[in-house]
């Protein structure tokens, strides 16, 4: 069992194929003690998008969790996405 501070040093260790990126995202929070109690949410987040970088963010979907927010760098050929920088909010 992990804090969510582990969860976020999982997610700032993706780097997968871009159509895998919710699913690894979503297996970063294996561990976190509280998985068990719901479902992670991902969601796209355009409007904190940074340049090159795209925003997403991921919750545990229960009142009161914390949520990650994650910048992506795509390869050139939108095969490739790596976490450049997380935070929790």
């Amino acid at each position: 069992m992990s804090d969510i501070r582990r969860v976020l040093e999982n997610i700032k260790n993706i780097d997968c194929q871009a159509d895998k990126l919710e699913t690894e995202i979503t297996n970063a929070y294996s561990d976190y003690d509280y998985y068990s109690d719901g479902n992670i949410e991902v969601k796209r987040s355009e409007e904190l998008d940074r340049e090159g970088l795209k925003a997403y963010s991921a919750r545990l979907d229960k009142t009161g969790e914390p949520k990650v927010v994650m910048f992506v760098n795509e390869g050139l050929d939108h095969y490739v996405a790596k976490v450049e920088d997380a935070y929790i909010e």
